[in-house]
């Protein structure tokens, strides 16, 4: 009886001293206004577009929620509008079609029937486009401090472009989406084997920016925009698809800075997508993010076993017949306990 008297006693004070480390929201300060938060990129070539829009307790936290209730609209310079409805996610408001792309767009933000965020007209600029996605594979040897050597092959993914001139300042970010291919095993008579499909599986992704200057004769550009260690990811299919972004200078300018900022962190965990300043006002002066316009194209490559370098390595669930893991993962019986697997095969593939 002492004892569980005791472990209650040290329970209690652990989760008020814990309760002590967290400040809470104070939703009864008269002069608390939401710092919004505005992630709003409109590409060319998407049929549909989200815009999302969230509100920090205060900037120096981390702690965010969707916002839910405004009214999201794009006014065209020759005063048309698109209204964004808002979706079943809180704080993701989305439009369905294709945008005028000779139009220019201002965001426009409305709470209670008052608008709180504007943006100034923004136009979409030249388009870049890549020719392909080259892949290559390097073995580096890393020694550790206490001696020992480390020894790993890299995969590495280069976006290039042969351009006879450039007549224009090209400023542009690559997104990637990786995807890899998992077979499950057979672990019933009862049970046909799925195939997976895993999407941006543990992979460490970088803002890759590329600025191209003017020049009146041919350029080639290699840029590196993709690095990952030879693993089982490459033991079935493996693909990399970059997304390539064109951006007007002054937004581009808005990637740089963030890019300083997410470098600086070293992890994406560290900062929420959209937290700096950029091009938009408010009427409480509490804003952060971007509303760009972009032109999209995409390149992608898939990598077949034995294709990484001519390295062969065995997938997760191993070759049926030939190699197994003993004990079985759980993922080789389901496929679908992959975070952000699906049955759904990417369209390029």
């Amino acid at each position: 009886m002492i004892t569980s008297l005791k472990i209650l006693i040290i329970s209690l004070s652990v989760l008020l001293l814990v309760h002590s480390c967290f400040e809470p929201y104070d939703n009864k300060d008269e002069n608390f206004k939401p710092n919004l938060i505005v992630d709003a990129e409109i590409s060319d070539t998407d049929t549909s577009h989200i815009i999302k829009i969230s509100e920090a307790q205060k900037t120096d936290i981390q702690t965010f929620k969707g916002y839910s209730g405004a009214k999201v609209l794009l006014k065209s310079n020759e005063n048309d509008e698109l209204v964004f409805s808002e979706t079943t996610t809180v704080g993701h408001y989305k439009y369905i079609g294709v945008l005028n792309d000779a139009k220019g767009y201002a965001l426009e933000v409305q709470v209670n029937g008052k608008v709180v965020v504007t943006s100034p007209i923004q136009y979409f600029p030249e388009s870049f486009m890549v020719d392909s996605l080259r892949n290559y594979t390097e073995y580096v040897r890393t020694q550790k401090p206490n001696g020992s050597v480390f020894q790993e092959y890299i995969v590495n993914f280069n976006a290039e472009a042969r351009k006879p001139t450039i007549e224009k300042e090209v400023f542009v970010r690559f997104d990637i989406e990786t995807v890899f291919l998992v077979l499950e095993l057979i672990c019933s008579p009862f049970i046909s084997p799925k195939t997976c499909y895993v999407y941006n599986n543990r992979s460490n992704f970088e803002i890759n920016l590329l600025k191209v200057p003017v020049s009146t004769s041919e350029i080639n550009i290699s840029q590196k925009i993709f690095s990952k260690t030879l693993d089982y990811e490459f033991g079935g299919a493996f693909s990399v698809k970059a997304d390539v972004k064109s951006y007007n200078q002054e937004n581009f300018k808005y990637w740089q800075q963030y890019k300083s900022v997410f470098d600086q962190s070293g992890s994406v965990d560290d900062l929420i997508p959209a937290r700096i300043s950029g091009n938009l006002t408010s009427s409480s002066g509490n804003v952060l993010g971007l509303f760009s316009l972009v032109r999209k194209s995409s390149v992608f490559k898939i990598i077949r076993r034995g294709e990484a370098g001519g390295r062969s390595v065995e997938p997760y669930c191993g070759t049926p017949g030939f190699y197994e893991p003993w004990p079985r993962p759980s993922e080789c019986c389901e496929c679908l306990r992959f975070a952000n697997s699906t049955l759904t095969k990417p369209y390029y593939w």
